[in-house]
């Protein structure tokens, strides 16, 4: 009986292992298309922050990104404006940001929910911090994310501006149906050498 279940057990173990499965994104986006501005006084009272037009460039590639990009790859941003009008330092607001992009035959979308700020005066800049889901047909399903994107204003007055983009997230990954079908398999095995060993009464 002993070794019936040592069996069953290991004949689970690989499947079980792969659904805990997941992939790292760790890389930075920045803007080579129209110049990024800003709507206000200074970019750190600023209404509204505009990203600029595509294209949106990979520009970092940290060492345990499993993205699939690589250097100079393009990412899809929409809408290119945030509207953060009456939202002080430390305040949060509300967005339909959406961030995507294609890699190794699958397409992979952020979807930006809400963001909080920090507006530094001294220095022109702001941060936006911003939450939402990561998404992949067949292979991530709305999981969890943040990603921050920093604009800055060396100029002080000028309405234009420059901006990056970077994000860490983990995701957990969805088992292929190989990998279903072999922990089917082994459930089934372990069930049959259980009831052998009942109708043998050991």
């Amino acid at each position: 009986m002993r070794r019936a279940m040592l069996l069953a057990l290991a004949a689970l173990a690989l499947p079980t292992a792969a659904l805990a499965n997941s992939i790292t994104i760790d890389f930075g986006v920045a803007p080579m298309g129209g110049s990024p501005t800003f709507t206000g006084m200074s970019l750190a009272n600023a209404t509204h922050v505009n990203l600029g037009s595509e294209p949106y460039t990979v520009n970092e590639i940290n060492p345990d990104d499993q993205s699939g990009l690589s250097l100079g790859s393009q990412v899809m941003l929409s809408p290119a404006t945030f509207n953060i009008a009456g939202i002080p330092s430390g305040g949060s607001g509300t967005t339909d940001f959406i961030k995507s992009w294609t890699a190794n035959g699958r397409t992979f979308t952020e979807t930006f929910t809400s963001f909080s700020l920090v507006r530094s005066p001294d220095t022109h800049s702001l941060a936006m911090f911003l939450s939402g889901t990561l998404s992949s047909p067949g292979f991530i399903v709305d999981e969890p994310v943040t990603m921050v994107i920093n604009f800055n204003n060396a100029g002080g007055t000028h309405h234009t501006m420059n901006w990056s983009m970077t994000e860490h997230t983990t995701a957990a990954v969805i088992p292929e149906p190989g990998t279903l079908g072999l922990l089917g398999t082994g459930m089934i095995g372990l069930a049959a050498m259980l009831r052998r060993k009942l109708q043998l009464g050991i």
